[in-house]
């Protein structure tokens, strides 16, 4: 029987329950405070009102309970010999006047990064010098929280089991091996393209997810047009881990520094926005290395975005490029990497496999944080409703990203009017945008960025001696039964693989190139290239010359 670290985590905390005694209990702290840190906790939470039972208006109680609450996390981490971080208050009540309180709070377990409801009942109040908040730890326990049905776009996932709020657990993102094996397809024929014209898909704001308690509020229905009143925070559904596992290799993360640390916060200027149990930029760095680790991913190349600046991370250098040392280091393939090996000049997708340099960190800009492991921008960024769809397709020997937006603040704020929004890849795929950054990325979605295999394809065993051909009809690939039989050839200019023809006269799929001078026999690489093979085969089902591709789509691994 396979034992899952949600269950592991309850074990855990089942044996700490047997040999902790709960009544009489004390755990105590002493933690202190800075004025700064004061007014930064009132400000929010002045805004942010806490739910309390009680209306609490003095700034004072207002620091009490709204720093107490991370104090008592950390607390009942000690005593559980595990690592939380607060997510999300419940609720507050008071159980003595001024003096005692029960807290309801969600927190994550960082080692196995899940969410459970922890209540506890301490004692907290103010030093002697007030400049330190004393906190008695009385009694704690865990609930885990009760699962339900799941939301709009966790049912698009499939999902397989979602929490009270009806979000798709961490883990629970099944995976359609036809769609998984058809996106491995789309990395592999790219595998020898330099990396900034390889094609990534990308969840834009990957970090502002309901699966990380982001958004909890969030009543909008996907896709849209809103209602004015709906609200939606949340760029994405699931976490990172399962957006990578799906498919998704380019995540965009923005670090701020607000609360005393790097966040993983939805902000804007002055960290306005960004809130005390936002998750700690660490802990999302962590989450990555531990998916980049994992053997079966091996040989994945992903991109990680920072939307950064010097008003995001204050200078904190250190902060922001110490857990990319610690968790991704052995896999980073940095700026001096491309100044020391490449002379510069990007490396092929293959090449950074052979190194097995697999991350790539870069930011939007210039600040790259003394540039040990960020590189700066080289794209050219635009909203989704600047995009020209195919034939147009804009500026090709560009890189370019377009991104979306799904949030929307009730009346204030509609992303999708604003920014536009992808409901499907299809149109960047055919128009071959490097970063198509989604929101609400959900694997229906994903489905329409397959541009290679039909359903159901491939339908028999792939060896060293298969063939395929892209169907007229549909536009998609198939495996044939006999490599004997008469198509036409693909054939792309040699001195410009976006120009495309099919041979001038039929034949078996492997043998004598029958392309004409100056073409080469090929397979589309991108979705454009595969639009200008159509417009050139005029209904007849082509030959594609896979053969160079076959030991890499043998490998169903990746």
């Amino acid at each position: 029987m396979e034992v899952t670290p949600i269950a592991l985590l309850h074990l855990v905390l089942f044996l700490a329950r047997l040999f902790t005694s709960v009544e009489g209990f004390k755990q105590i702290a002493e933690v202190q405070f800075s004025g700064e840190e004061f007014n930064e906790y009132v400000h929010h939470y002045s805004n942010h009102p806490l739910p309390s039972d009680r209306s609490i208006n003095d700034n004072r109680t207002i620091f009490l309970l709204g720093k107490g609450a991370e104090i008592l996390v950390k607390e009942t981490g000690e005593i559980y010999q595990q690592n939380f971080a607060l997510r999300k208050i419940g609720s507050i009540g008071e159980v003595v006047i001024n003096s005692t309180y029960k807290f309801v709070l969600f927190v994550e377990n960082t080692q196995y990064r899940n969410i459970s409801q922890l209540t506890v009942v301490a004692k907290l109040g103010y030093g002697p010098n007030v400049s330190s908040i004393h906190a008695t730890v009385l009694s704690t326990d865990f609930v885990e929280p009760a699962s339900r049905n799941c939301d709009q776009i966790s049912q698009l996932s499939n999902c397989t089991q979602c929490t009270e709020l009806g979000r798709c657990e961490k883990g629970c993102v099944p995976l359609d091996p036809w769609l998984k094996y058809s996106l491995k397809t789309q990395r592999d024929i790219q595998v020898d393209k330099v990396f900034t014209k390889f094609q990534f898909l990308e969840a834009h704001n990957a970090f502002n997810n309901r699966a990380d308690m982001y958004g909890v509020l969030d009543d909008c229905r996907w896709p849209p047009p809103y209602r004015h009143s709906w609200v939606c925070l949340a760029n994405q559904e699931f976490s990172l881990t399962d957006l990578l596992d799906i498919g998704v290799h380019a995540l965009e993360l923005d670090p701020w520094w607000c609360f005393g640390q790097i966040r993983l916060s939805h902000a804007e200027r002055r960290a306005v926005g960004c809130a005390p149990v936002d998750r700690p930029y660490s802990e999302g760095i962590r989450e990555l290395g531990d998916w980049v680790r994992q053997r079966h991913n091996s040989g994945k190349i992903i991109r990680i975005y920072l939307e950064d600046g010097l008003d995001h991370t204050k200078g904190h250098d250190e902060l922001v490029n110490g857990p990319i040392r610690e968790y991704l280091g052995p896999y980073l393939f940095s700026p001096s990497d491309l100044r020391e090996t490449f002379s510069g000049a990007w490396p092929t997708i293959r090449q950074l496999q052979k190194m097995n340099k697999t991350v790539i960190f870069a930011t939007d800009g210039s600040y790259t944080h003394g540039g040990e492991f960020i590189h700066q921008s080289y794209w050219r960024e635009s909203p989704v409703n600047k995009f020209t769809p195919y034939p147009d397709c804009g500026n090709l020997s560009i890189t370019r990203r377009f991104y979306s937006d799904s949030t929307n603040y009730g009346p204030i704020w509609n992303g999708p009017k604003a920014t536009g929004v992808i409901l499907d890849f299809a149109a960047f795929t055919k128009c071959r945008v490097e970063y198509p950054a989604a929101d609400q990325v959900n694997t229906k979605m994903l489905r329409s960025a397959v541009y290679t295999w039909a359903e159901g394809e491939p339908s028999q065993k792939l060896t060293l001696d298969s063939c395929v051909y892209l169907s007229a009809s549909d536009g998609r690939w198939y495996v044939a039964l006999n490599c004997s039989t008469q198509l036409y050839h693909a054939c792309s200019r040699t001195n410009n693989t976006d120009v495309w023809v099919i041979s001038g006269k039929k034949g078996s799929s492997s043998g004598v190139n029958m392309c004409p001078e100056g073409y080469t026999y090929d397979v589309p690489n991108d979705g454009y290239k595969k639009e200008k093979l159509l417009e050139s085969m005029n209904g007849h089902d082509t030959w594609i010359n896979v053969q160079l591709y076959l030991p890499l789509l043998i490998n169903r691994s990746l």
